[in-house]
């Protein structure tokens, strides 16, 4: 074969060389390897850095990024070993977003504590004056109460189930604050020891306590 009126010759060298060279060309050409963030697990990334290298310089590492913990964004530096010729640094940003927080209901279901439910004051029945003995005067009972962890109370005397047996919506005195005292008048009975019972039921925020408490005056002595 001629060109511009020189022999050209194919020889078996000449082809070798041609071959080399092309290797060669296809080793220094640089490439970069990419993942696809759909293929790694949410807690590992595997990514292959680009290095330049001489031909007889080993395979590029492969290097693993561990995910930062929970936060708004978090950097990792790596740094790849150096070959023969050269260092690559690699800087990955990586933003993980938390689990969303799954909100905890509070829901109250402790039942409301009686603190005291007491007489605080001591009733006394009528007596009719005698010979011997002065009149004495009727006094009204007083008591007290005080109630944690409810809305109201429930006072009721002489019915101690009337709150239950009326749908829990009332005592049979009404309801009344949870700290309160309350006066009212002892009907006695002639001649005879006289009993009353008093109860009361908490209201609201939870299941409801009860409390009954009886009170006796015993007959006036007769006359002599």
């Amino acid at each position: 074969m001629e060109r511009f009126g020189r022999p050209v010759l194919w020889t078996s060298a000449g082809i070798a060389s041609g071959l080399v060279l092309v290797f060669l060309g296809v080793l220094l050409w640089p490439g970069t390897d990419t993942v696809d963030a759909k293929d790694a697990t949410p807690t590992e990334r595997t990514i292959s850095f680009p290095t330049t290298v001489s031909p007889n310089a080993p395979t590029p590492p492969v290097v693993t990024i561990q995910s930062a913990p929970p936060g708004p964004t978090a950097t990792t530096t790596q740094t790849v070993p150096p070959g023969p010729t050269a260092t690559t640094t690699q800087t990955v940003r990586v933003k993980v977003t938390p689990a969303p927080k799954v909100p905890t209901a509070h829901t109250s279901t402790s039942a409301a504590r009686i603190v005291y439910f007491r007489v605080t004051r001591e009733p006394k029945c009528e007596v009719a004056a005698t010979a011997t003995t002065p009149a004495q005067a009727a006094v009204d009972i007083q008591l007290s109460w005080k109630v944690l962890g409810a809305d109201q109370v429930a006072f009721s005397d002489d019915e101690p189930n009337y709150f239950e047996s009326h749908g829990g919506r009332a005592g049979k005195r009404g309801r009344f604050p949870t700290v309160h005292t309350l006066s009212m008048e002892y009907f006695c009975n002639d001649g005879e020891d006289t009993t009353h019972e008093y109860t009361i039921n908490t209201m609201g925020k939870g299941p409801s306590t009860k409390l009954s408490i009886a009170y006796t005056v015993p007959a006036a002595e007769p006359a002599s």
